[in-house]
C-alpha cells in the first residue's frame, strides 16, 4: 500500500475526496491494492487510522498526498498557511474527512472539525491526534435534532436543508449553535479562534445566526463561509443574508478569487456556489492569501 501512495504521489494530479476522478482511480487500483497490505497512513502527526470498508477513506489512503496537495494549493489552504500561527484556532465547521483541518494543525493551529455525518465523525473520532478535537454536531440557529439530506454521488454533500435529488438519512444528528459550543469550552480559548470555515451546504444563514452571541461579545474571527447564489437549487440567495447578518458585526465580504470587495450587484452573485471570506481586518490582497 505505501506503494501505491508513492507513485500515485508522483503523479501530476491532484485528488478531491469524491467525484468522477476518485472512481475512475478506484476502476484502477482496486483490483491492485486487494492484494496488499492494507497500512494506515503515516503523516508528521501520526498514523491515520483508515476503515477499508468505507470509499471516502480508502479514497483518501491511496491518494493522501494528492488530496492534501489539492486542498492545500486551494484558496482557504493558502489562507490558512498565512494567517496560521501556534496558539490560535482554526474552527472546521462541515469538514468531511477534515482535511482543513490537518492543514491548520501542519502549519501550527490548534483545530476543531465539525462533522454531523456519522461515518465521517467515527473517522475523525479514530484520529483526533490527526485532526484535533472533534464535535460529531451540525451547528444551526438553536440545539436539537434534525435529518441529514444525503446526495447519492457526493459523500461531501450532505445537509440539514433538503433539495432535488437529495435523500433524507435515517435517524436525526445532534445540532447545536456555534455560540454553545464555544461557552461549553469545546472551541477552546474563545479569544484564540483566528479562522472559521463554515461549509454546510445551504444551511449557512442558520449556521451564521447561531454565533450571534459570540460575536456579541466582541470576538471577530476571520470567517470563510460557502455561500450560494441565485441559480442555486439548494437555499438560493444565502449570500444576501450572510452578508446582511455579519455586516451587523462589523465585517466585509470578499470574493475568494481576487479578494475584491464582493456586494449582491457582483456578477458571483448569480452563481450557484462560492465562497466569501469576511474579516474586520481590512481588506485582504493577493500577497497576504499568497495567490
Amino acid at each position: 500500500m505505501t506503494m501505491v501512495r508513492q507513485l500515485s504521489r508522483l503523479a501530476p494530479i491532484d485528488m478531491p475526496v469524491d467525484g468522477r476522478k476518485r472512481e475512475r482511480a478506484f476502476a484502477l487500483i482496486d483490483p491492485v491494492a486487494r492484494l496488499l497490505p492494507m497500512r494506515n497512513i503515516p503523516t508528521s502527526l501520526g498514523d491515520m487510522a483508515i476503515d477499508w470498508r468505507s470509499s471516502t477513506e480508502r479514497s483518501l489512503s491511496y491518494f493522501f498526498y494528492n488530496t492534501l496537495r489539492f486542498y492545500t494549493r486551494s484558496e482557504l489552504g493558502r489562507y490558512i498557511e498565512k494567517v496560521a500561527a501556534p496558539g490560535h484556532m482554526f474552527v472546521d465547521v462541515g469538514a468531511n474527512l477534515g482535511i482543513y483541518s490537518l492543514i491548520a494543525r501542519l502549519n501550527g493551529m490548534d483545530a476543531v472539525a465539525v462533522e454531523p455525518e456519522p461515518a465521517h465523525a467515527r473517522f475523525l473520532k479514530r484520529n483526533t491526534h490527526i485532526f484535533g478535537n472533534v464535535l460529531d454536531i451540525a451547528m444551526a440557529d438553536a440545539a436539537g435534532a434534525l435529518p441529514l439530506y444525503y446526495h447519492p454521488g457526493a459523500s461531501g454533500a450532505t445537509s440539514l436543508a433538503p433539495a432535488p435529488g437529495y435523500v433524507k438519512g435515517e435517524g436525526s444528528v445532534a445540532v447545536s449553535t456555534f455560540s454553545q459550543a464555544a461557552d461549553s469550552g469545546d472551541l477552546g480559548v474563545k479569544d484564540k479562534v483566528r479562522l472559521v470555515k463554515i461549509d454546510v451546504e445551504g444551511f449557512e444563514v442558520e449556521a451564521v445566526r447561531g454565533m450571534a452571541a459570540f460575536l456579541g461579545e466582541g470576538h471577530r474571527p476571520d470567517l470563510w463561509c460557502e455561500v450560494r447564489g441565485t441559480s442555486s437549487k439548494r437555499a438560493p440567495d444565502t449570500c444576501i443574508e450572510v452578508c446582511r447578518i455579519l455586516e451587523g458585526y462589523g465585517y466585509v465580504a470578499y470574493a475568494t478569487d481576487d479578494f475584491r470587495r464582493f456586494s449582491a450587484e457582483d456578477p458571483l452573485a448569480q452563481n450557484n456556489v462560492f465562497d466569501l471570506l469576511f474579516t474586520t481586518g481590512g481588506q485582504p490582497t493577493a500577497n497576504v492569501a499568497g495567490i
